[in-house]
């Protein structure tokens, strides 16, 4: 942008004569272009030679309020539960998943602790199903069993389950 800029500077006036110092400031802006895209190339060094530590912040704020979360749902299940009517089998549910969300936060991502390995081959093996479950659908669609309107219906529920299983997937 800054050397088409320069380089619209009309280069006569109105009256003919040469538009004053127009090479100057080419020769300017194509130094400062220059000198710009060499400062690029020694920063990776720089970064590096600095030895910066790792930003965890963003890590350890979504720690606190993923657990803050949690307690707070384990707190309010009986409230809750009495409030909807569930009953105490979905109750007992809820609350496992609440207490195993909560321990895989006490495990903190540790590889080798086993309900983090458990949870891992889990989610691993549910994402690869709904790949087969999204080929199985095309199939009935492309056979004229379902139509688009369906097709879209099941498709949403299936990329709900993955982005939710996508959140908890061991990064790569």
């Amino acid at each position: 942008m800054s050397l088409a800029a320069a380089l619209a500077v009309p280069s006569h006036l109105n009256s003919g004569a040469p538009f004053p110092d127009r090479d100057l400031i080419v020769v300017v802006t194509s130094g400062v272009i220059v000198l710009t895209l060499l400062q690029a190339v020694p920063l990776p060094l720089v970064i590096r030679f600095a030895r910066l530590p790792v930003d965890t912040s963003v890590d350890d704020e979504r720690h606190l309020a993923e657990a803050t979360v949690a307690d707070a749902a384990s707190a309010a299940i009986e409230q809750v539960a009495t409030e909807l009517g569930s009953g105490p089998h979905v109750v007992e549910r809820v609350q496992h998943e609440l207490d195993k969300e909560r321990k895989l936060l006490a495990a903190d991502r540790a590889a080798d602790d086993p309900l983090v390995q458990h949870n891992d081959q889990y989610t691993a093996l549910r994402l690869a199903l709904i790949a087969r479950q999204r080929e199985a659908l095309l199939e009935l669609r492309d056979e004229r069993s379902i139509d688009d309107i369906v097709l879209r219906q099941v498709q949403g529920r299936l990329d709900i389950e993955e982005v939710r299983l996508s959140r908890s997937a061991p990064t790569e």
